[in-house]
């Protein structure tokens, strides 16, 4: 399935999305690539409205486990995300993940000052 690119496909995918998987795409356009780890610290602290430390460990664990079973997959089906299981990282769908990784380099650094 092809998702559209405009601003009303966004609207309807999201719509038909698992809240889970609202909160992985969230996620990911936020950070632009993200470890399936860091995916479930996020996904975790923004189902529970708490910060990680105050989440059970095993709770996160359970989360990772679900994301790379059932909602990472289902988005990449979607063709929304993809997910590379050698890096263990996950971006957006067309997106080209070394550029990816150098335009987060660089975001990082400007938000640093350095």
């Amino acid at each position: 399935m092809t998702v559209p690119d405009d601003a009303d496909g966004d609207a309807h995918l999201e719509t038909a999305l698992h809240p889970v998987q609202r909160f992985v795409l969230s996620t990911v356009r936020e950070h632009v690539s993200v470890t399936l780890a860091d995916l479930a610290d996020e996904v975790s602290v923004r189902e529970r409205g708490r910060p990680l430390p105050e989440i059970p460990e095993t709770d996160v664990l359970e989360r990772y486990f679900d994301l790379y079973e059932t909602h990472v997959p289902a988005l990449a089906d979607r063709d929304v995300v993809t997910y590379d299981p050698a890096s263990d990282r996950v971006w957006l769908a067309g997106h080209d993940p070394a550029a990816t990784a150098l335009d987060e380099t660089l975001l990082n650094r400007y938000q640093s000052g350095r």
